[in-house]
């Protein structure tokens, strides 16, 4: 009974993975997206830009594609562009911690503190190994007037470079 029960839930699942579209991103739009990946390599922002467009005219939610102009937009020295196109990357999909790392840190540079303690913190409970995330945490709390929390922050993140060169050294 337990077996045929089993054998049920695997050829249901099997219909539903079979019947579903898989979602396919066209040849057109990589090649605009890794245009633009090259370009921004190269230090060419607009020109990332431009073919960032180009793959999202093709795929509205490209979530990379977002991504990638996020970081175009942030060397061109637009955050708030750059915000934007990183929350739009999020709501499409990607949810890594560059992501949240990147939001934190422009809401940051756009003196949106609070916003920022809280992304760093949500990015932390994902991988607390991340020590740039620690001290930009640190820094925003350090901005917003919270000067003991942020000397924690800090000798957490300090304490932690320490652990880590000891564990390499070992």
């Amino acid at each position: 009974g337990l077996g045929s029960l089993i054998a049920s839930v695997v050829v249901l699942w099997a219909l539903v993975a079979m019947l579903l579209p898989i979602p396919s991103v066209s040849e057109a739009a990589i090649n605009a997206y890794a245009d633009g990946v090259g370009k921004a390599w190269y230090g060419d922002a607009n020109g990332a830009i431009a073919d960032f467009d180009r793959a999202l005219s093709i795929r509205p939610n490209y979530a990379n594609a977002l991504y990638e102009r996020g970081n175009a937009y942030y060397y061109n020295g637009d955050y708030q562009s750059s915000l934007i196109n990183y929350e739009s990357a999020l709501s499409a999909g990607r949810a890594d911690t560059n992501v949240g790392w990147n939001i934190g840190w422009n809401y940051y540079m756009l003196g949106r503190f609070d916003e920022a303690i809280n992304m760093d913190r949500r990015v932390l409970e994902q991988d607390p190994s991340l020590l740039g995330v620690q001290f930009n945490l640190a820094l925003s709390l350090m901005a917003r007037g919270d000067f003991s929390e942020a000397e924690a922050e800090y000798y957490k993140g300090v304490n932690e470079a320490v652990a880590e060169v000891t564990k390499a050294h070992e």
